[in-house]
This record gives structure tokens, sequence and C-alpha cells, in this order.
């Protein structure tokens, strides 16, 4: 059975093509997930997502701010803070609310994911990013090198001394 519309699909195909017509350099497709390719100039948007709308203008604020890539976990937060207020700009111009409450769960989805990978195998101390990907205890001198993938485990590799 085909799928029918909803007012909110109708209503994010609206904003879509608003946008679209705002950024004609950039490619919007239809994904899982929301994000911002800079090397493709392209969003993937999921519109069934509880919070598509807000989450399109998110990837436009990374646009904007002409984010690239991040060095360090604390420069992703940095910029994902920095396209969080581009976003809640953006939405004004299309007389749409951004709630605070989510903003802050996105925010705190990133806080978490770097405490996670900031934490050593061994004695579970916080270390210290000391290059891209790679931390040292400041507790027990171990170090480890980790993925740049975001997903909800984190991995860990020990690395040599």
């Amino acid at each position: 059975m085909p799928r029918t519309s909803t007012s909110k699909d109708i209503k994010f195909d609206r904003l879509l093509n608003k946008i679209k017509s705002d950024y004609p350099n950039i490619t919007f497709s239809e994904g899982e997930d929301f994000s911002w390719n800079h090397s493709k100039s392209s969003i993937s948007y999921n519109k069934k997502s509880k919070h598509a709308t807000t989450d399109l203008l998110h990837e436009l604020g990374h646009i904007e701010l002409d984010h690239i890539s991040y060095s360090s976990d604390l420069s992703l937060l940095k910029k994902e803070l920095e396209a969080w207020e581009i976003a809640k700009n953006i939405a004004k111009k299309f007389n749409i609310s951004i709630s605070e409450n989510y903003i802050n769960e996105c925010i705190e989805s990133y806080r978490l994911w770097i405490h996670k990978r900031s934490l050593c195998s061994k004695c579970f101390q916080n270390g210290l990013e000391i290059s891209e990907k790679k931390y040292k205890c400041i507790n027990c001198d171990h170090r480890w090198q980790v993925s740049s993938a975001q997903e909800s485990r984190v991995y860990r590799k020990s690395l040599a001394k």
C-alpha cells in the first residue's frame, strides 16, 4: 500500500523546495540520516525523522559556516554548536521555532560520545586528545586511538608507547 503524505511531510517538502531555490549549488537527497558532505556539496535528509525540519536547518548551518572537517573532538563540538546558532537564525527567516531542548539533546549526544572516546580502557580515567583521534591517559600514561565514526559504540585501539 502506498504511503500517504501527512501534513508534516507537505510542510517539509515546501520548506525543502524553498531551501533548494536558496541553495541552488547544493544537492539534496533523501537518506537514512541528516548529514552535510562538503566534498559533494550535498545534504542527505530523512523527512520521516521526528525533527526533520530542525535537522535540515542545522545542516544548512554547516553550509553557511563552510564546515569542511574537524581536527579534534572539541573542534567538532564547537562546529556543532556554531551550526545550531546559524540554524536558529535561518529558522527565523522561515518563521520556524527550534526547541532549545532538542538542541541540548543533540549537543549532549556529542558530549557523551567525546567522553566515551576519552575514557582510558586500562584505568577508566579521562585522557587527553593529544593528536587527531589519539588519546593519552593522564593517570596511567596509556595511549589509544579511536575511530572517526560517530556511532553509538566507541572503538579504542591501544597504541605502543
